[in-house]
C-alpha cells in the first residue's frame, strides 16, 4: 500500500487499476497523474475541497459539508494488487457505455408491474432536527427486501434466448443475491450466486429459497468478485454484476423515476452507497429531468469505496469492514465512477456508531426495521455529516431491510446483542 495525502489526513490507498475511464462521461475530467501497478504519486487536495462538475453548472464547487477519512479509519483498509492479475478486473478494460434517461425509462418498461412502488413517510423528528422537510423513501418494501430486484429485472430482459440457457451468476454479499435468484425465478433460468464465508446465514438462505445454488468458496469480498468471473468463465453462465453494469444502473434509476413523481417539490436525495450502482442509476435519472435536484451519496467510513476513487482520482480496492454489509463492495464500478464524477453533488461518511445510530432511529421512531445498510442516508441526517438546506425537501432513501434478528438486537440494544 502507498500512503496518499488527501485532506491534510493520511490515507492508505490499495493499488490502482491503471486504465481510465473513455466514456463521454468521464472524457472531459482533468486527468490524474500516469500510475504504474505498484506506485502511486502523492496528492494534495486542500481540506474540505472537492471537483464536481455537474451536467449542468460544469463548475468547480467547495462543499463544507464534505466528511474527511481520520487516520484511524484509513489504517483499517488493507488489500492486496490487483493489476495484472486474471480476474474480474480484466474486464475493466472495456470502453465504458453512456446511459441516459432513454435507458432508465426503457428499464421502466422492462420492469413492468413485477415490482412495487414503494412509499414515501414523512420524518417529524428529522425534519426538526436539520430544518428541513425530510422523506424516507421506504425500498425495504420492494419485493426481496432491497432496491437491488430493480437493476436484476432490467438487465435479464435484455439476454437473449441463448443467454438465458447458458443460466446467471451473481456476487453479493446477500441483497443482490437474493435479487438474482429472485429474478431468475421469475425468467425460468438457472442461477448461481457467489457468496463469502462471513455473509448472513439469513441472506444465504432466503437465496436459496429463491431458487439459486449459493457457492460459499470465497473467503472475503475480494475473493468472490474474482472467483465469480472465474466461474462465470468455467461455466458459461451469464455475470449479473451487482452494480457496474449499464442495464443494473438503469434499473435502479428507475427508483429516481418514482421519488421525483411522488416528490416533484424534492431538492435533495441521499442514497446509500456499496459499489455505486444505486446512486449512479439515481443521478442519471434526476439530473436529466431535474438538474437543480441534488444527489447525494453516502458510505460507511469503514467501506468507502467511491469516497476513495472520487477523492483520488484513481479506481481502487479496498477491505470492506463495516456492519453496513449491504455496502460491502470491495470496489466502485467503473461506470458507476463514471456517473458519479459527472452527476452526483457530494459523497459523505459515516462512522459505524452513526450507522448504528440511524437504524435504532428508524426503528424506534420511523418505526422501520432497516437493515445497516438502509440506515446511512438517515445516518448522515442524524448527525451532521450532510446537512441540508433548511425548508428543503430532502428524501432519505432507505435501501433495505434484510438483517438477522440477532444482528439487529446486537445493534438495537448492544446488552442482549
Amino acid at each position: 500500500m502507498t500512503e496518499v495525502k488527501l485532506f491534510s489526513h493520511d490515507y492508505r490507498y490499495l493499488e490502482p487499476w491503471p486504465p481510465q475511464p473513455t466514456c463521454a462521461a468521464a472524457a472531459h475530467k482533468t486527468p490524474s497523474p500516469t500510475l504504474t501497478p505498484r506506485t502511486l504519486p502523492a496528492i494534495t487536495v486542500s481540506p474540505l475541497r472537492v471537483w464536481k462538475q455537474t451536467s449542468h453548472t460544469r463548475r468547480r464547487r467547495e462543499d463544507s459539508h464534505t466528511k474527511v477519512i481520520p487516520r484511524k479509519v484509513a489504517a483499517g483498509f488493507a488489500g492486496r494488487l490487483i493489476a495484472g492479475k486474471k480476474g474480474y478486473d480484466h474486464q475493466m478494460k472495456r470502453e465504458l457505455r453512456e446511459i441516459g434517461i432513454d435507458e432508465v425509462f426503457a428499464a421502466r418498461e422492462a420492469i413492468g408491474d413485477r415490482l412495487h412502488h414503494t412509499p414515501t413517510f414523512s420524518s417529524a423528528q428529522l425534519s426538526e432536527l436539520t430544518g428541513a422537510n425530510v422523506l424516507l423513501k421506504a425500498e425495504l418494501f420492494q419485493r426481496t427486501g432491497a432496491f437491488k430486484v430493480r437493476g436484476v429485472l432490467s438487465k435479464l430482459a435484455t439476454l437473449t434466448a441463448e443467454e438465458k440457457a447458458r443460466g446467471v451468476i451473481g456476487v453479493s454479499a446477500g441483497n443482490h443475491a437474493q435479487a438474482v435468484a429472485y429474478g431468475a425465478s421469475l425468467e425460468g433460468i438457472e442461477s448461481k450466486v457467489v457468496m463469502w464465508q462471513t455473509a448472513s446465514p439469513q441472506k444465504i438462505t432466503a437465496t436459496r429459497a429463491y431458487g439459486a445454488e449459493v457457492d460459499l468458496e470465497a473467503e472475503n469480498p475480494n475473493d468472490a468478485f474474482d472467483r465469480a468471473d472465474e466461474l462465470a468463465e468455467q461455466t458459461g453462465m451469464v455475470l449479473v454484476h451487482p452494480f457496474d453494469d449499464p442495464f443494473i444502473i438503469a434499473g435502479q434509476g428507475t427508483l429516481g423515476l418514482e421519488m421525483l413523481e411522488d416528490n416533484p417539490e424534492v431538492g435533495a436525495i441521499l442514497v446509500p452507497v456499496g459499489g455505486g450502482g444505486l446512486v449512479a442509476g439515481i443521478a442519471v435519472a434526476v439530473k436529466a429531468l431535474r438538474p437543480d435536484v441534488k444527489v447525494i451519496g453516502v458510505e460507511p467510513e469503514q467501506s468507502a469505496a467511491l469516497y476513495a476513487g472520487l477523492a483520488g482520482g484513481r479506481w481502487v480496492r479496498v477491505k470492506p469492514d463495516s456492519i453496513a454489509d449491504g455496502l460491502a463492495a470491495p470496489f466502485a464500478g467503473h461506470h458507476c465512477m463514471a456517473i458519479a464524477k459527472d452527476k452526483v453533488d457530494d459523497v459523505v461518511l459515516v462512522s459505524e456508531q452513526e450507522i448504528r445510530e440511524g437504524m435504532r432511529f428508524l426503528y424506534q421512531r420511523s418505526k422501520l426495521a432497516c437493515e445497516a445498510a438502509g440506515a446511512v442516508s438517515t445516518a448522515a441526517l442524524l448527525t451532521g455529516a450532510y446537512k441540508p438546506e433548511p425548508g428543503t425537501t430532502v428524501i432519505a432513501v432507505v435501501s433495505g431491510g434484510n438483517v438477522a434478528p440477532h444482528t439487529a438486537s446486537g445493534i438495537l440494544d448492544p446488552d442482549e446483542g
